[in-house]
């Protein structure tokens, strides 16, 4: 009996519980469908790619390449099931409405499966006469142009040799500072967003490279920290994160373009474009100005964040962004004061000046995250460089007293 494997976020062969399963209920059918709906970017889709490329060389040495075909899932799905017979279907994707739908009409039997550490992939059967097919390229899928000069390449390889860069740094110490936080990152996140790397693998890992090493010199104990942390969001309800909407006007649209007129939030969001990555604190320092700050609403933040983001998981996102929204699960979230975080993160102005260059000429100090405060503000501000959209003192303890940004009198504001 025919067995269709779906490949979703587990676009590996090593410890994948489904590959395992599948080939023991028949040949198998080795697929992944190019949906656009499950995409938010094109630099999303370039990494995708490239480790779906590997893949289908991994599988083919196994038994049979990955099957690939765009469209939207359900109709794939029974398209191929009904063209070569298949009765069983596995994959490792949340619930996917209709599915249970699909399966009862075609008579399939359905096996969701979870991660397990599994030995070394075996051998399976192939299903004779199946075309691979080419695999899309962002535009073939209507996504927009979508350059990302620094993004990090998908596939295999490269998540086994990031993996083993971080593991052979020494371990540096906890800091704000953006550019060690830069450094220390494992910078694994897409990897396993995309099921290149599981969890499990990565953590054996982690504990083979600590073994015989000296408490203080222990690689990866911060990566440990973070698949538990990982491991705890995942659990939580799930929140979709929408896909962005066209180019915006107003606020939104300087939020998205890093133009706020607030260096250090201009600074990340430039570099989050550039590089398709932000560390967590950052990211959470843009979402909260977006929402607390600026008043946008945190579907706009996210869909936007997502979009920009390499190592997008919308079970993550959606509700970190969600509980960024006042109110939300009945607690009050951490709103940062934008200024005084950029100067914790960023003291000496680096990463402004690097990504923000229209301030380059400003002093070292102060002006560089204040340059309303700068002798030459008059004459630059509102030509060089946009004033601020909010006055972030005002905004701020606006925000932690449970008012709104959009009723406050901006001042400073040099947009609507």
């Amino acid at each position: 009996m025919t067995v269709l494997l779906w490949f979703t976020a587990d676009l590996r062969v090593e410890d994948n519980a489904a590959l395992a399963l599948a080939r023991t209920l028949g040949p198998v059918l080795p697929l992944y469908v190019a949906d656009a709906d499950r995409v938010l970017s094109g630099r999303q889709w370039q990494f995708v790619a490239e480790t779906l490329a590997g893949l289908r060389e991994n599988l083919a040495a196994l038994g049979a390449p990955l099957v690939v075909r765009a469209g939207r899932s359900l109709p794939v799905l029974e398209r191929m099931a009904l063209q070569h017979r298949c009765r069983h279907l596995v994959h490792r994707s949340p619930a996917t409405a209709g599915l249970t739908d699909l399966a009862a009409r075609l008579g399939l039997e359905v096996h969701r499966t979870d991660d397990a550490a599994l030995p070394a992939p075996l051998p399976f059967a192939r299903v004779p006469g199946v075309e691979p097919g080419p695999i899309p390229t962002a535009r073939g899928l209507g996504l927009a142009p979508d350059p990302c000069p620094h993004r990090q390449a998908g596939g295999r390889t490269r998540a086994l040799s990031t993996l083993e860069t971080h593991l052979g740094r020494r371990p540096a110490g906890p800091s704000p500072l953006f550019a060690r936080a830069e450094r220390a990152a494992s910078r694994l996140s897409p990897y396993l967003a995309q099921g290149v790397l599981s969890a499990a693998e990565v953590a054996a890992a982690v504990r083979a490279a600590q073994a015989g090493a000296p408490p203080d010199r222990r690689p990866g104990r911060g990566l440990l920290q973070g698949l538990g942390r990982r491991a705890v969001l995942l659990r939580a309800a799930a929140e979709a994160v929408p896909p962005p909407g066209p180019a915006p006007t107003g606020r939104l649209g300087a939020w998205r373009a890093g133009e706020t007129g607030l260096p250090f939030v201009d600074a990340c969001l430039r570099y989050l474009a550039a590089t398709g990555w932000l560390p967590d604190r950052a990211r959470a320092l843009v979402l909260a100005v977006a929402v607390h700050h600026l008043g946008l609403d945190w579907r706009e933040a996210a869909a936007h964040l997502g979009a920009m983001s390499t190592d997008h998981d919308p079970r993550l996102l959606g509700p970190l962004a969600r509980g960024s929204a006042p109110g939300a699960g009945g607690r009050r979230p951490r709103i940062p004061d934008p200024v005084a975080e950029g100067l914790a993160m960023d003291p000496a102005g680096a990463m402004i000046r690097a990504w923000v260059p229209e301030l380059r000429r400003l002093p070292d100090g102060g002006a560089l995250h204040r340059p309303w405060r700068w002798d030459g503000a008059r004459s630059f501000l509102g030509r060089h460089y946009p004033e601020p959209l909010v006055d972030p003192v005002a905004a701020t303890r606006a925000a932690r007293s449970g008012g709104s940004a959009r009723q406050l009198d901006l001042g400073l504001a040099g947009r609507p």
